[in-house]
């Protein structure tokens, strides 16, 4: 089996597995899965794989501190559904771009500012950390209660979605380096691709309690 497909099949299972259990199961229970490092750890180990371990520990380093910017990119999307009014398809693209610039900005801030030192950085993520699972936690609980049948069409579009993110973070790690590597190993692969389905199948309700459990 080439690398190619692998990383097809493993980026989309993960999608596909946690929005069936977002779907079928519990969004609480989505959102704690989320809450793991699918999309960094699934990168780190393609890294590992194409660029060798020593290019994937020094990325893992600065996925730690990355983690926020992954959470930022969840806080400015929440913060686009509430203040943005419209046909829901064009919310959503309004949603994803804002989000995903909070992610770029968080990521160059990081960049710039985050010290080096593992023993500095991790504490200070985790302080972070603690203060985006403060404010979730006051997102309400909503159950999903009519559920959107599952058709081959959706299945292609929410795999090959996140196959594709999966594939171009991975892509470019070699021109880029292991510190921006480990940056964009927190791009939402796996959280962006869930919350636009929620979004656009359940409404805004879905996202709060998502998120509610993410940090």
């Amino acid at each position: 089996m080439s690398l190619l497909l692998l990383k097809i099949i493993i980026s989309a299972g993960l999608v596909l597995t946690i929005t069936f259990i977002a779907e079928r199961a519990s969004t609480r229970l989505a959102g704690v899965l989320l809450g793991f490092p699918l999309g960094a750890g699934l990168s780190m180990l393609f890294f590992g794989i194409e660029q060798g371990a020593s290019f994937a520990a020094k990325s893992a380093l600065w996925g730690i501190p990355g983690v926020l910017a992954s959470l930022t990119f969840a806080l400015v999307y929440l913060l686009g559904v509430q203040y943005l009014n419209g046909k829901k398809t064009v919310t959503i693209i309004c949603c994803v771009l804002l989000g995903m610039a909070g992610f770029f900005v968080a990521s160059s801030l990081i960049y710039l500012l985050m010290p080096k030192e593992s023993w500095l950085n991790i504490p200070l993520t985790i302080i972070g950390v603690l203060g985006f699972a403060f404010l979730f936690r006051k997102f309400p609980l909503n159950r999903i209660s009519v559920k959107v049948p599952v058709t081959p069409l959706i299945l292609s579009i929410r795999a090959g979605f996140t196959a594709l993110v999966v594939l171009l973070i991975t892509g470019v790690a070699q021109w880029i380096g292991p510190q921006w590597s480990g940056l964009l190993s927190t791009f939402p692969v796996t959280l962006l691709p869930v919350m636009v389905i929620l979004h656009h199948h359940y409404g805004t309700d879905s996202l709060f309690t998502l998120l509610r459990e993410l940090p």
